[in-house]
């Protein structure tokens, strides 16, 4: 079995390699006028308000989202990784023996607390009809999302190498949550009046994998050689998915639907209007998303653990032990063989099923439109948090300007992950192909690579402007046959 260190990086690595194949908030897709059934994954009432047109068919759209502050690549880029053959950590050592086939990780040493955020989302064929004050939709997606937030910065390997033996050090509540699933969704949109839209979507989750670890309270911990010594605990973990591994190593996952679960977003959008040839002056929005839960019923295990009796966690124990469910047998029959002279409660108990929170987020959204094709958009997205089990989603602040058209947008994202890690990046739409990056600095290398975005999606709307919806936003805001007087003789 790895150590705590080879652990945690490995999975870093993991999610930066995988980046190859295929976004947080995923900009490009949704702050168009255009971005139509796209638009409602982030503001259900986005697409009522803005989208001009009379239908629009998605086929098929994936983004990926990949940022921590805890470990990070040097001189890498998402290209170079696929190249690594010997990687090391960048150590005075290491770094003086001049390797040039060599690549080196290193840790954040900052102070800042410590989170790994992941988020692959794929949309199947998703549609959505405009009917001038209401709008209807149906969407399907499968969705990961990973969210580990609020570590101490103690914890982070930089910092915890240099902890004396035996000095203990406070490990605040925090929470870890995974989950693998998939939805589909209904939509229903509504103009209130010329400048209020309201909407919501309603989803049913299939769940394939979960896991949760929730720290209740504070814990004190410290280290002797490869020992954790602990004065206390309290901690609950669950687990259940469809990944095995056998006795030689050898990986397998089957798709098994292992709970299920109900969710929905809510959204209002309000415009003001424009003096000069502008769709509007401003519109201002605010939602709610992912506000929902799973229930995990096959395949499951959970697990608490509370104590205030002192007791010692032997990782040597645990080294070459694949088998989760054994590194947990180990892991509470440890606990339990402290002395209990030396406190006052031990308990330890295990379920077959449990409960999760979706990442709820709650978003607001400000589009400043310039001209008929200039436009500065402002979005702001921060997780909400519950009690109990949750992937906690990530805290978004994005400012895009963009250039907008019926057949083309181009737009710069510049983004602030966690309130601490700035990215920048670009889009563009091409008719009805949209490709575009909240992080284009890890495309093309970066002295610290810690993270790594992209998007691209395929989808079909009216090739012909007279199917546009008969509002006074008209996409090219250029007059059509129905709307240009005949001369009176």
């Amino acid at each position: 079995m790895f150590t705590t260190k080879e652990y945690l990086f490995t999975f870093f690595l993991i999610l930066l390699i995988s980046s190859d194949l295929m976004s947080q908030e995923r900009s490009g897709f949704y702050q168009s006028n255009y971005a139509g059934v796209s638009s409602i994954n982030i503001n259900p009432a986005r697409a009522n308000a803005h989208f001009p047109l009379k239908w629009d068919l998605n086929l098929v759209s994936a983004g990926l989202f990949f940022q921590t502050n805890y470990a990070y690549l040097e001189d890498a880029s998402i290209w170079s990784i696929s190249n690594i053959s010997d990687l090391q950590e960048s150590t005075p050592e290491n770094n003086s023996q001049n390797n040039s086939l060599a690549s080196f990780y290193d840790y954040d040493d900052g102070t800042r607390k410590k989170f790994v955020s992941e988020n692959i989302t794929i949309a199947g064929p998703s549609f959505l009809l405009n009917l001038e004050d209401h709008t209807f939709g149906i969407f399907t997606n499968v969705r990961n999302y990973l969210g580990v937030n609020r570590v101490n910065p103690s914890f982070n390997y930089a910092s915890y190498r240099e902890i004396p033996d035996q000095e203990y050090i406070a490990i605040n509540p925090f929470k870890i949550g995974l989950i693998n699933w998939s939805e589909i969704g209904l939509h229903y949109g509504r103009k209130i009046n010329s400048n209020l839209s309201v909407g919501a979507n309603l989803k049913y989750l299939n769940v394939y994998d979960a896991m949760f670890v929730n720290g209740q309270s504070t814990v004190q911990m410290a280290k002797e050689g490869d020992d954790l010594l602990f004065q206390n605990i309290d901690i609950q973990f669950g687990t259940a998915g469809n990944l095995d591994v056998n006795d030689d190593e050898e990986v397998a996952y089957s798709f098994d639907k292992n709970g299920s679960g109900i969710a929905t977003d809510i959204g209002i959008n309000y415009i003001l209007p424009s003096n000069n040839n502008a769709p509007y002056k401003l519109s201002i929005g605010a939602s709610l998303t992912d506000l929902g839960f799973i229930n995990i019923k096959r395949k499951a295990g959970v697990y608490e653990i509370a104590t205030d009796i002192p007791f010692n966690i032997r990782t040597n124990d645990l080294k070459d032990i694949m088998d989760h469910e054994e590194v947990i047998s180990i892991i509470r029959s440890q606990t339990a063989e402290g002395d209990p002279s030396l406190g006052s409660f031990y308990n330890s108990t295990e379920d077959d099923k449990f409960k999760m929170w979706l990442p709820v987020g709650f978003a607001l959204q400000a589009d400043f439109a310039f001209t008929q094709n200039l436009f500065v958009s402002a979005n702001v997205v921060r997780r909400v948090r519950l009690k109990g089990a949750m992937a906690e989603r990530s805290n978004i602040f994005n400012i895009s300007p963009r250039f907008e058209s019926r057949w083309i947008d181009f737009m710069i994202p510049f983004t602030i992950v966690n309130d601490s890690e700035v990215n920048y990046g670009a889009a563009i739409r091409l008719a009805f192909l949209t490709i575009g990056t909240d992080n284009i600095q890890s495309f093309f290398g970066q002295k610290e690579l810690n993270g790594t975005d992209i998007y691209a999606s395929i989808k079909i709307n009216p090739f012909n402007l007279s199917f546009e919806k008969n509002s006074k936003f008209k996409p090219d805001r250029a007059k059509t046959k129905s709307s240009i007087s005949c001369p009176k003789f």
